[in-house]
């Protein structure tokens, strides 16, 4: 029989589109074990398949290089999936890595289990066995990588390329369970050729679109959860703080989550003494502006789930419109001066679909913190965090919903209501948001609406955004941007060109109105770009932007000039670098001046499991006489082991050095040791060390923290 297979692989191996209409996939089901192997075992010759992909880039709508089978199968539990990928083995590109960190050749699977064509499940699995998952959002603008299903992957390599299997339980999705159909696509990736090639054919301009799935249809079969489908997760940590004179407080903790789904449609989150911290730093952060610095969620509790209380419109492709963040999780258990922060007692949250509606809620503890700086005493007051959401689901691809989030203290009361929705079209989107806030009782409104729209030859874009004199959600929200109002609008047309070295040109002009109560003045900008887009894997952005601003009662022409470029091998190596100059107020020094800035990254694959990188910024601070006032160099180098799949050992040193002691001033040295050991089921060892310049101008040590962290799935 094993020849049989191996004779039928070399047939079907001819016609590389035997298929060239089908446009549905059927799931039949099968009573038989199926073993995950990465071998095609007599099984899969009943199974119903699909081999019509498309390309999508660099030659849209072309045939691909390589072919491509995609096969699908069910039984009571489980979906089962099997990608061929054909390929000289000679061309493939086989990187070890860790769960959701993969290149090197990819295929994936695409599932819209609802047919609310806005979210998908994507399962991806390299040639070499690395499995990445995340759910992707917003009709395919956004990513969230911190979701993981438990599902089983093994790939194997042929001299005819390599071959995938996956099994994915039903009770790891949340789904309709009317539906005797979900929506799907396929996508395999070829660094070699750099070629992306899709099951479904999308817009050239907007890219993969759930909406444009097509159908992964049930034969005589519903999917149905069975089991408890409980998740379990014991942890323990140890931890190890420098206090002072070699002296260390040691802290050895317990901690318990759960994660419990048990149904299609419904989730909840139940955290004990859990461990909120994240194991790796922030980066350094240069300001200065008169705002606070946005920082990104990295804490799993709050990541888990976290599109369901997320305000739609967010799209990561243009980047113009950003709805505002009424509830910001960093609020909670976040960080005070001196290193301090905040203790979260407990936490739970809930959150999953119902009929056309989603939902969510979450609430949160943190204890009262007393702490000094300098010679003053400060005092976090113990507070109650709570955030619902609920959002119902419109015509085919848009939502309305609702928003409250709250923290609530003895000496305090901050929360926010708000309504927003979105409205989608085939090429088209608007969003908008309306709400208001209190704190003690002092409340104020805020408002946020955005429209983009593309197509094949055009990108057109508007934003605007009011937010009162007294909209105030400090404690809970992210909107610094007090007494402000905005109107901002881009757009221009997109030029592709076929077998030429310059592949694809996007010219824009826009302009702004931005008006700040503090300054009762309406700045006014005009702005412009073009970007370039080249077929020998390189590109570079050219923009400017002129006109009339006021800062703290100085009136004045502002400008700035930018520079980005790009080059990347696609499997070994790839560099980024950027230079802008602008004249602005300097809020950090107070005074009209000049800004200028540079940066690169590079990184380099010496070995499929061994990487070396680093991430360099100059900033360069002139007043108005355009004398320098202070140079700021920042460094960050490292070096990634991955010795196989699943096990990295990563080291980095963060440098900040400053030309007015000419100095390190500040440098962090951070280890960090993952071990996914099995599914959902991690060993962390983390070293931090952080340095900052005393009055000698010498190098103290500032903190130093080790940490080990051990969790474990019990799976229900």
């Amino acid at each position: 029989m094993r020849i049989f297979l191996i004779i039928l692989n070399l047939f079907s191996s001819i016609n590389l589109h035997s298929n060239p209409q089908k446009n549905e996939i059927i799931a039949l089901i099968t009573s038989n074990e199926i073993i995950v192997d990465g071998i095609e075992d007599e099984i899969w010759l009943k199974a119903d398949s699909v081999d019509n992909f498309i390309q999508y880039d660099p030659i849209f709508n072309s045939s691909p290089s390589e072919r491509t089978v995609a096969k699908v199968l069910v039984d009571d539990d489980n979906i089962y999936f099997l990608i061929k990928a054909y390929v000289s083995k000679s061309k493939l590109v086989l990187n070890k890595g860790m769960r959701d960190q993969m290149t090197g050749d990819i295929v994936s699977v695409m599932l819209d289990t609802k047919d609310d064509k806005k979210t998908a499940y994507k399962f991806a699995v390299s040639a070499s066995g690395v499995k990445m998952d995340c759910k992707i959002l917003e009709d395919g603008r956004q990513r969230d990588y911190s979701w993981n299903g438990i599902w089983e992957a093994e790939s194997k390599v042929y001299e005819w390329g390599y071959l995938v299997e996956m099994k994915i339980p039903f009770k790891t999705l949340m789904y309709d369970p009317t539906l005797d159909y979900w929506k799907i696509d396929f996508d395999r990736w070829i660094p070699d050729l750099r070629e992306d090639i899709y099951w479904t054919e999308h817009q050239l301009n907007g890219g993969m679109r759930i909406s444009n799935f097509r159908k992964l249809k049930f034969e005589n079969f519903k999917p149905n959860k069975s089991g408890l489908n409980i998740e379990l997760f014991p942890s323990f940590i140890t931890k190890a703080d420098y206090i002072t004179d070699k002296k260390y407080k040691f802290s050895y903790e317990p901690g318990f989550n759960a994660f419990i789904n048990p149904s299609p449609s419904f989730s909840a989150t139940l955290t004990v003494n859990p461990d909120f911290a994240q194991i790796e730093a922030d980066p350094f952060n240069f300001n200065i502006s008169r705002y606070e610095s946005y920082l990104r969620e990295a804490r799993p509790f709050f990541t888990e789930g976290n599109e369901y209380f997320a305000a739609s419109g967010k799209d990561n492709n243009i980047n113009f419109y950003q709805p505002i963040e009424f509830f910001y999780s960093r609020r909670i258990g976040k960080s005070l001066k001196k290193n301090i922060v905040v203790p979260i007692d407990y936490g739970t949250k809930l959150f999953g679909n119902f009929f056309s509606y989603e939902y969510g809620a979450l609430i949160a503890h943190t204890s009262e913190v007393s702490y000094k700086v300098d010679t003053l005493i400060y005092n976090e007051p113990a507070a109650f965090f709570s955030v619902a959401r609920l959002k119902r689901n419109i015509f085919d691809n848009s939502s309305l919903g609702f928003l409250f989030a709250g923290k609530f203290t003895s000496q305090y009361e901050n929360f926010v209501a708000d309504f927003d929705g979105i409205l989608r079209g085939d090429n088209s989107q608007f969003a908008y948001q309306f709400a208001q806030s209190s704190y003690n009782n002092k409340k104020d409104y805020a408002a946020s609406a955005g429209f983009t729209q593309v197509s094949d030859n055009w990108t057109f874009a508007l934003r605007a955004r009011h937010i009162g004199n007294n909209f105030n959600i400090s404690q809970i929200g992210f909107a610094p941007w007090i007494g402000t109002s905005e109107l901002a609008v881009v757009g221009g047309p997109i030029f592709r060109y076929n077998n030429m070295l310059l592949k694809k040109l996007n010219i824009y002009v826009g302009g702004n109105i931005y008006y700040e109560e503090l300054d009762k003045f309406a700045d006014k900008n005009l702005f412009c770009g073009a970007n370039f887009n080249f077929s020998n894997k390189f590109g570079f952005e050219l923009s400017t932007e002129f006109g009339t601003q006021k800062d703290n009662s100085i009136k004045y022409d502002s400008y700035s000039g930018n520079f980005f470029f790009w080059i990347s091998s696609f499997t070994e190596w790839n560099i980024n670098a950027w230079i802008n100059y602008s004249k602005s107020f300097n809020f950090a020094r107070d005074y009209l001046g000049y800004l200028a800035s540079s940066g690169f990254s590079f990184n380099y694959k010496a070995s499929n499991s061994f990487k070396v990188g680093i991430n360099y910024r100059t900033f360069i601070e002139l007043d108005n006489n355009k004398n320098i006032d202070q140079i700021i160099y920042n460094g960050r180098p490292y070096i990634s082991l991955t010795p196989f799949n699943n096990l990295n050992f990563y080291l980095y040193v963060d440098n900040t050095l400053t030309s007015l002691t000419k100095k390190i001033e500040a440098a962090r040295v951070g280890f960090l040791a993952s071990y996914n050991y099995s599914t959902k089921s991690w060993i962390y060892v983390a070293l931090n060390d952080g340095y900052s310049l005393n009055d000698n101008l010498k190098l103290d040590l500032n903190f130093r923290s080790s940490i080990i962290k051990i969790n474990y799935l019990i799976y229900l």
